[in-house]
């Protein structure tokens, strides 16, 4: 036995022989019937529990670090850490105290991690589609992780997806409006009434909803009669005359906008400047007018080709341009469609994987020695489920069967055992 006390072990001599007892290689003998050369000695008695301590310290022989598994990442999302348990050993990879291995250098016990999840993310909204009316939107939907590197819409399936398309509505009416009715009052505070209408671009009339709410005009105002007052002497009246300036530019460099001039009210004879209610027998001219310097240059898409396959990652296409029609501006070269807002030309599609024949492992050759065979399944799948041979291609099913040799049968020969050492 190795030890006089504790635990030992003994070992014997075992060889491949013939029934001649004549000694052969190792590979004629079959393997799993090799006796065991090593066994634990029997009824040895126990060592003093000092001595042994004492023995156990100094006789670790070299001693090492040894790592388990890194364990799960410790977050939902994102970037986290894993951590793993680190044991000190000794030759006979027995754990020992870590205060015997503090002269090598431990490893990390805990690392950086990723785990990788997804959220949508979306595109600014498209133009209105109608240039008058009820239209659609669109915009592009998504799945990115948490770098917002696009991933497959799968990953994000648990998230409600946010809605591509939606209502949209263009005002594209033009309000006009008759001319004030005399005062309701002939003496004292009254109102005055006109007509406001909406017309489209060709001066018909049409309904309210496709002009602008925020810019219809008033169609009611309070006046006031002063002449049925006796005791109130009339202010002497002054003839002035209204004066105009020059119209200033466009609000707005393309489509509908405003001008805007100054009109002021003097005195024909000296140039003196009066205000408004000296030239009340004149009609005020318009200080705002309406521009328009010809539609704004705006984004045309095409319809979506057909997906580029009919299984895996595939894309669909349309042709987006940038039209521009002829305008009333000075310089219309420099205006072009904001890059902001162009629609999409790509969209993935198809993100069902395709069917693909795949196979199990080989199974372990049926002969130990001499010709034999293996076998494996052969199924047809899309990595989810299996599905239905006819969905793959009969043509590239993998073959299910083949011929192995594992080695050359020996003679018949058996396993020498020599006697245990004292």
């Amino acid at each position: 036995c190795s030890t006089t006390c504790g635990r030992g072990h003994q070992i014997r001599l075992v060889r491949c022989a013939n029934d001649e007892r004549e000694t052969l290689r190792e590979e004629d003998c079959v393997p799993g019937e090799k006796p065991v050369t090593r066994q634990a000695c029997q009824e040895i008695p126990e060592c003093d529990k000092t001595v042994f301590l004492i023995t156990k310290v100094v006789n670790q022989g070299p001693v090492k670090w040894v790592t388990r598994n890194w364990g799960e990442c410790q977050v939902q999302c994102g970037e986290g850490r894993e951590q793993r348990n680190i044991s000190c050993v000794n030759s006979k990879e027995v754990v020992i105290n870590n205060e015997l291995c503090r002269n090598i250098t431990k490893p990390a016990t805990v690392r950086h991690c990723v785990k990788h999840c997804g959220k949508w993310k979306f595109s600014s909204w498209s133009h209105c589609s109608s240039e008058c009316g009820d239209g659609t939107q669109e915009r592009n939907i998504s799945c990115v992780d948490f770098k917002d590197n696009i991933i497959n819409d799968d990953v994000c399936r648990t998230i409600p997806e946010p809605s591509s398309t939606r209502k949209c509505f263009k005002y594209c009416g033009i309000w006009r409006h008759s001319a004030w009715t005399a005062c309701s009052s002939n003496c004292g505070k009254g109102t005055q009434r006109r007509q406001v209408k909406c017309f489209d671009k060709k001066y018909r009339l049409t309904s309210e909803k496709t002009c602008d709410p925020l810019l219809r005009p008033a169609n009611i105002r309070h006046c006031s009669n002063y002449l049925c007052t006796p005791a109130r002497k009339p202010k002497p009246t002054m003839s002035g005359h209204w004066k105009t300036g020059s119209w200033g530019e466009c609000s707005r460099s393309c489509g509908r906008g405003y001008k805007r001039r100054t009109v002021l009210c003097y005195d024909g004879t000296s140039g003196r400047r009066y205000s408004d209610e000296n030239c009340g027998s004149e009609r005020k001219p318009q200080s705002v007018a309406h521009c328009n310097l010809g539609t704004c240059p705006y984004w045309r898409v095409d319809r979506w080709s057909e997906c580029s396959k009919t299984c895996g990652v595939g894309y669909r296409r349309r042709g987006v341009s940038c039209v521009s029609v002829i305008s009333k501006i000075k310089d219309a070269t420099k205006i072009s469609c904001n890059r902001r807002i162009k629609p999409s030309s790509i969209l993935k599609c198809n993100m069902k994987e395709c069917p693909a024949w795949r196979t199990t492992q080989w199974t372990k050759c049926s002969k130990t020695c001499g010709l034999g065979t293996v076998s494996r399944r052969a199924y047809c799948s899309n990595s989810t489920r299996v599905l239905s041979d006819s969905n793959c291609n009969r043509k590239l099913r993998p073959s299910e069967m083949k011929s192995c040799y594992a080695k050359s049968c020996p003679p018949t020969v058996r396993w020498a055992k020599g006697k245990w050492n004292p």
